[in-house]
């Protein structure tokens, strides 16, 4: 599985937004919404207000301190365009 860096900026209704702040829920921790309960829940909240919520097998902050995801569909099209760590 590849790795890949949650990215500074992501689409949203607004356009390109900056991401603000990044949080992750590991399994069985987060509470409602559409994410699998045994995945990480990614949750990134933009510039205008937004948030997206992504669901990983794992993350984490890397020695880079950027967030470092793995384990996603290969289906997962938006994933896929993130920077690879």
């Amino acid at each position: 599985m590849r790795e890949r860096i949650v990215p500074k900026r992501l689409m949203t209704q607004h356009g390109m937004q900056y991401v603000l702040r990044v949080i992750a829920e590991p399994g069985g921790k987060h509470t409602g919404g559409c994410i699998q309960p045994n995945l990480t829940r990614v949750v990134c909240y933009t510039g205008d207000g937004s948030t997206r919520q992504f669901g990983f097998e794992r993350a984490w902050i890397g020695a880079d301190l950027e967030m470092h995801v793995q384990g996603f569909d290969s289906r997962f099209s938006e994933v896929n365009c993130w920077p690879v760590a």
